[in-house]
């Protein structure tokens, strides 16, 4: 049949489709990242202002504070017309009213150079001509008039960026002691108040996000090109795999048609087994490369290191404050996806390997049973398995015929085998109804010059179209989570090509399935 489309095309247009999506994942979260500036400003503001706005509600609730007068608090000329602007103490030591406007001005100076953000408290009709309103703060006064109850801006100075943010002051009873004479009402817009916040340390924080979120991109985007890759090779050579079966299928149709789809089977395996041999060394390298990658970048994030607080000092920042940004963005569950997708690419190709060689070991004589109950002790302890799906719940039926031979067999893979087997027996009874305990039952029998082992479960069954495939090299049923589709392909292998044995499987849908596998006694 006639391709609409080139695997090389279609890899190519895969390629570029994920490098946009990659880029256009990027932009999006720089640009998330950039409005925090804002956002993070703007609280910082707002915050400095309900402070100043509650000392200040204080203040004028008390009719202002008196202090003893000083160079730094010299008596208030604009509230002369208060009788007790002046009083002295039972010892003589002189004191003046200060006033809440007096009283923020001043903690604004102190906060202005203790941390940088300025704070102006300010008046279309202000006491003091000098808190008279800048052009921007105006502008605010008069919207305020006119309804709006807030001003934010972003301004640019010769000393970096600021955010400028304003609220209105209303007139409280309070007030009234030192502005009823301007002719201000309860409720009036007495003025304002103004903060600059500036945005050097908030756009720190922002550029180690912006750093974090394009690594993570950078990888996570390799980790997808050399998979888009590695299944396109696949792709190319398995065309090629089973041009080649195809062909020998057709020169073998005169032949029973067991013969011919084990034969078939076979040369899949063969052809498997070459692709992961030669594939194995240049997957494994970049794997590396991007788990050493991923460790890296969480070292560099963790205050534990002393270098790294050393360096987070040197350039002004608070790595305390980075790592728990990156706890709060989810970016260390973001490097610990990328560290278990590269353990399970390992995984894989480690299946491979094993597919590839052809074993050395040496056959030993022994009797199957012995295996088998070293094989059902390692299912129920098995961790992985253990995650999800309780073993030791399982009822074990065995029916072991008496006297078997002992039989010569490589005792690793075949403990492999029935290790498989049996995982996937109790995988396909999870989801089994109450009314159908879990089930398994393992038999032994003598079957001419054969032993015949059987491992037969009351679990989903497989639908005919799954039975085809069930040994074909990645096929699986499962989540990507939780199969390669190289288990059953490597039993496949060990059975028909090290042990020179056979092994079939049939199923019921919504009853179980049972593998059946002989195994020659010489």
């Amino acid at each position: 049949m006639k391709k609409f489309i080139s695997t090389k095309t279609l890899t190519v247009l895969t390629i570029i489709l994920l490098t946009i999506l990659t880029a256009l994942s990027l932009l999006w979260n720089i640009h998330e990242e950039n409005s925090h500036i804002f956002s993070l400003a703007k609280i910082e503001a707002d915050a400095a202002y309900s402070k100043d706005l509650a000392y200040r509600r204080w203040a004028a609730e008390h009719g202002g504070t008196y202090v003893e007068v000083t160079a730094n608090t010299p008596p208030n000329p604009f509230l002369a017309h208060i009788k007790e602007r002046d009083i002295s103490t039972s010892n003589g030591k002189k004191l003046t009213l200060i006033n809440p406007a007096y009283m923020t001005r001043q903690v604004h100076e102190i906060a202005k150079d203790e941390f940088g953000v300025k704070g102006h408290i300010t008046s279309l009709r202000p006491l003091r001509p000098a808190n008279a309103p800048d052009a921007w703060e105006k502008m605010a006064l008069t919207s305020f008039e006119n309804g709006s109850s807030e001003m934010t801006e972003i301004v640019t100075s010769p000393s970096g960026d600021y955010l400028r943010y304003m609220r209105p002051v209303i007139t409280e009873q309070g007030c009234l002691k030192c502005h009823e004479s301007q002719g201000y009402k309860l409720g009036d817009i007495r003025g304002g108040i103004s903060v600059s916040v500036p945005l050097h340390k908030h756009q720190l924080v922002s550029a180690q996000g912006v750093k974090i979120v394009t690594i993570s991109h950078l990888v996570l985007w390799a980790l997808m090109i050399i998979a888009a890759l590695i299944i396109s090779n696949l792709y190319t050579k398995g065309e090629k795999a089973r041009e080649q079966a195809s062909a020998q299928a057709i020169e073998n149709m005169r032949e029973k048609n067991n013969i011919q789809s084990l034969m078939l089977q076979t040369e899949k395996m063969i052809s498997l087994g070459g692709l992961a041999a030669g594939m194995a060394h240049e997957i494994n390298n970049p794997l590396g490369i991007i788990t050493q990658a991923a460790q890296n970048i969480e070292r560099r994030f963790s205050p534990e290191m002393t270098a790294n607080l050393a360096i987070a000092k040197e350039v002004g920042t608070d790595l305390e404050k980075i790592s728990a940004y990156c706890k709060r963005r989810e970016i260390d569950t973001f490097i610990a996806d990328i560290k278990t997708a590269v353990a399970r690419a390992s995984r894989i190709i480690h299946s491979m390997l094993q597919f590839s060689r052809n074993s050395k070991d040496t056959k030993i004589a022994i009797t199957l049973d012995t295996l088998i109950e070293q094989s059902i002790e390692l299912a129920a302890n098995d961790y992985s398995l253990k995650k999800k799906y309780d073993f030791k719940a399982i009822k074990i039926v065995r029916e072991f015929a008496n006297d078997l031979p002992a039989i010569p067999i490589i005792f690793g893979e075949m403990e492999q085998v029935f290790l498989n087997l049996l995982k996937n027996a109790a995988q396909a009874m999870h989801t089994n109804p109450s009314t159908r305990p879990p089930q398994i039952t393992l038999r032994l029998k003598k079957d001419g010059n054969a032993i015949l082992i059987e491992i037969e479960d009351n679990g989903q069954g497989m639908e005919p179209k799954v039975l085809k495939r069930i040994f074909e090299p990645f096929f699986t049923t499962k989540s990507p989570n939780e199969g390669t589709g190289l288990g059953l392909a490597v039993t496949h292998r060990i059975i028909t090509l090290n042990h020179s044995g056979t092994i079939d499987v049939t199923s019921t849908l919504g009853h179980g399935s049972c593998f059946s596998i002989r195994l020659p006694c010489n």
